[in-house]
This record gives C-alpha cells, structure tokens and sequence, in this order.
C-alpha cells in the first residue's frame, strides 16, 4: 500500500459566481471570498489562491494588486491562473513584473489525452482546450499546467460518458491497447502520460487534477504513479 505524501496542497479560487455575489476579480472580491475560504478550511493561509477565470471587464492593475497584497500577508502562498488565453495569462505576470508585484506561477487549464472537435467551443468564454502553442509558452516560461477534466468524466472507463466534444477513434484505441500491455486502467494511463510528457521537448511538467467515483477507481488512478514509460513508449503515446 502506497503511504500517504506528507505534503497537502490546499487550493482555492475565485472569478465564478459564488452563492449569488456574482463572478468577477475585482479587488475587494478577491480579498473577500479568500477570508471567506481561510474560515471555511480553518487555516491562516492557502498554498495556491486561483483567478477561477479571466475578467476583462476589470483592470488588470487591480487584480495583480489585490492578489499579492495577500501573498505578502501570508494569506496566499502562490497564485495560479485557471481559464485564461494564454497572451492575457502573459500579459498579467509581465505586469507584475512591472508593478513589482506576485505573478501567476501555475496555469490550470481543461487537458487530456484525446483531442476536441476543432469546431466545437468550450462552455466558457475562457476555457479554451490546451494546444500546442499554450504548452511551449509554459515550457519556456518553466509554469506547470495544471490539467482539471483530465479524465473525461470517466469516459475512459465508460465510452457511453465521453462528453461529445472529444474524439475517440485510434488515439482512443492505441492508449486503450497500451493500458492492456501494463496491466491498469486506461485512466490510470492517461495520468502517467500527462505526468510523463515533460520529457518530450516543448512541453512542461503537468500536474493531473482528477477525483474518483469509489475508493476503488481511486486507488486504481494512484497506480498511475508506479507506470513506467520508456521514451518510445511516450512518444508513440503522444504521435498517436
């Protein structure tokens, strides 16, 4: 059995409607619902305070003061960027840098293993699915992607719960037939090749943020972590 970490990363966020106070990053909304979310958990401070998604209705100015003023009241410890373009993600840590203010120092965006429709749009303004170019930002930059959705509501597992705007077909079928070969899930799979994928040039270190219906599917996930994969093995898994 594997033993626990003995590191907890504690996460929250803001941007989205919370409890009918309405969606937005202005100042006083970012400094409110982080004391909102320090009451709740029943800490002094959280590691990674996120910007739930993008706000241009707001100066940018205002949302990079208000974040690191609660980076320098050890109320946050690092910020994160969920649901952005990436040249607005560019353009709020280059004007930290000018303000001499805290910058974004993770991306979490919606990233898996298939592809989506190119047609079909995301159900966010924001949210668009990572490609190729958002990936080499973030390898050049040295910021880990944090990949939410990454097991497509289990459709993995259960073909019947893919959401309709990922494609199946042999991408599906070769990860399928490689899981086979090592003996777990597919889902399982899916988390060892998003960790893995640093090692292929142009990409960054990617952290896989995925939960579990059952303790069962759960410790089957974990089993990701014990998957070896040798360097052919990724790059057939990424060309696929």
């Amino acid at each position: 059995e594997r033993k626990c970490r003995d590191k907890v990363v504690i996460a929250t966020k803001v941007g989205f409607d919370r409890h009918g106070e309405g969606a937005g990053l202005r100042g006083e909304q970012i400094e409110f619902w982080i004391d909102e979310s320090l009451r709740k958990l029943r800490t002094d401070y959280v590691d990674i305070y996120y910007a739930h998604t993008d706000d241009t209705a707001v100066p940018m100015e205002e949302t990079v003061a208000a974040f690191s003023r609660l980076v320098e009241k050890g109320k946050v410890r690092l910020l994160g960027g969920s649901n952005y373009d990436t040249w607005r993600f560019s353009e709020f840590n280059s004007l930290a840098d000018k303000m001499g203010a805290v910058p974004y120092s993770v991306m979490q965006q919606s990233y898996s293993y298939l592809y989506a429709h190119p047609d079909v749009a995301p159900a966010y303004t924001h949210s668009e699915y990572v490609n190729r170019e958002r990936l080499r930002y973030l390898a050049a930059k040295d910021i880990p992607l944090v990949s939410y959705s990454c097991l497509l509501k289990g459709g993995y597992e259960d073909p019947s719960r893919l959401p309709s705007e990922f494609i199946a077909g042999e991408r599906l079928e070769f990860i399928r037939s490689v899981a086979r070969e090592k003996g777990v899930s597919t889902s399982a799979m899916v988390i060892a090749w998003l960790a893995n994928l640093y090692k292929i040039s142009g990409n960054p270190r990617i952290i896989p943020l995925f939960s579990s219906s059952s303790a069962k599917h759960f410790i089957d996930n974990l089993k990701a972590l014990d998957i070896s994969l040798s360097n052919d093995e990724l790059i057939a898994l990424t060309n696929a």
